[in-house]
């Protein structure tokens, strides 16, 4: 069709109520696909870019020990932009070789991946630092307690964030 969007392939005019062509035209749920895994694989790379280039969590302040960011949050950040930038390369490869199935397998199985990471990620950030919080929170944060097994409750207040040491960005 010479289309970027090919508007007559993704919408059926057969179809009752028009909002299944979203879920059930191949054309259209090809499009979403794409997207959508696009979007995913930009916001983790932005996510990871961020968290790891930002001047709060530099390696180099962590010689000094003033980096607000533990290991695992540096480690979880680099595992899910590597798996979010090898995942959306492996669906361009699969697209690229009219989808044989060893490479769309190895592509669902890679949707694990990235799933994984973001959640080691996420519980990783359960531990930052009273700097990040303090961050964070602007002014919210008083006291993180936590009970050892990794919970933890944010009381409000400003009565401790005043004693955190902040940094200048």
């Amino acid at each position: 069709n010479d289309q970027w969007i090919p508007l007559d392939d993704m919408v059926d005019p057969d179809k009752v109520p028009k909002w299944r062509n979203v879920f059930e035209t191949t054309a259209t749920v090809q499009w979403n696909h794409r997207v959508l895994g696009t979007a995913t694989a930009l916001s983790a790379v932005g996510v990871a870019g961020f968290g790891l280039l930002h001047p709060m969590g530099r390696a180099s302040l962590a010689a000094m020990g003033r980096s607000s960011t533990t290991p695992q949050v540096r480690r979880g950040l680099v595992s899910l932009g590597t798996a979010a930038t090898a995942q959306m390369s492996l669906g361009i490869a699969t697209l690229l070789n009219y989808v044989p199935i060893n490479l769309a397998a190895t592509h669902q199985l890679g949707s694990l991946v990235v799933l994984t990471c973001g959640l080691y990620t996420a519980h990783s950030l359960r531990y930052a630092s009273r700097s990040v919080m303090s961050k964070v929170a602007i002014g919210n944060v008083s006291k993180v307690m936590s009970g050892g097994g990794g919970g933890g409750t944010i009381a409000k207040g400003p009565a401790v964030v005043s004693k955190v040491p902040t940094m200048k960005l």
